[in-house]
């Protein structure tokens, strides 16, 4: 493949990753909007865990219109907020058969399988900085022990804590769509974190997770992934050296 079909390989895989990415954003934005307006409970009283089940109907919408890039979504909530739990968080994942599945997390400190989501960098990092971000990929010790990609948008009802909007993107299926819209491995090309770190590429040389010497691209043979919200997903596709 010579340098102009390889450059428009290279745009042809980012303008799809933008779609894909988009359609995540746009269901997440969703979910946490529809999340503020039950978490605000007009009735006066302090919600429960069961008003969330209301959030069903978005979260499967986002999954389903992710075409099997989202492994599983939901909120996870602030502290306090709710009457009946003091963490929670309302996560349903897709099974092979296409139904949601709600994925129960154990949260006494005293268990085994404790999940501390409030400690973990996908939760903090967009809580302490009251906007979107993305964490990953690393591998989700404690929930669904998979190595995901984490995307969350924080949002609060009134002064109160933040709570997060989420979504796991499967490792498995944006390799799927690098290789697809590449539709070539004459070039090793890599999808990469705004840190570095390898997401996927198209040669088992270049390891999910690992972070990509500097000197192994160069700046004029990387590609923006340009969603309509560059900044929650700072990603690029890059040709190796």
């Amino acid at each position: 493949m010579n340098n102009e079909a390889m450059a428009t390989a290279l745009q042809r895989a980012a303008h799809i990753f933008a779609q894909r990415l988009d359609a995540v954003s746009a269901g997440l934005d969703a979910v946490a909007e529809r999340s503020q307006s039950i978490l605000a409970c007009p009735s006066g009283e302090r919600p429960s865990r069961a008003d969330l089940h209301a959030l069903r109907d978005p979260v499967a919408k986002l999954i389903a219109e992710s075409q099997q890039l989202v492994d599983g979504a939901g909120i996870a909530v602030g502290s306090g907020i709710l009457a009946d739990a003091d963490s929670w968080l309302q996560w349903w994942r897709p099974q092979r058969d296409g139904r949601l599945e709600f994925t129960a997390h154990r949260f006494n400190p005293l268990s085994l399988n404790y999940y501390d989501y409030q400690a973990m960098n996908w939760f903090r990092i967009p809580v302490e900085a009251g906007e979107a971000s993305v964490v990953g990929p690393y591998v989700d010790t404690g929930g669904t022990d998979l190595r995901i990609v984490t995307v969350t948008v924080p949002f609060a009802v009134g002064d109160g804590p933040r709570s997060v909007a989420a979504a796991d993107l499967s490792l498995d299926c944006l390799e799927r769509v690098l290789l697809r819209s590449l539709g070539t491995r004459d070039r090793d090309v890599v999808l990469l974190t705004d840190s570095g770190k390898i997401v996927a590429s198209n040669t088992a040389r270049h390891v999910t997770g690992t972070i990509l010497d500097s000197g192994s691209v160069r700046e004029e043979e990387t590609l923006p992934i340009l969603s309509a919200r560059p900044a929650r997903i700072p990603w690029r596709l890059a040709l190796i050296i």
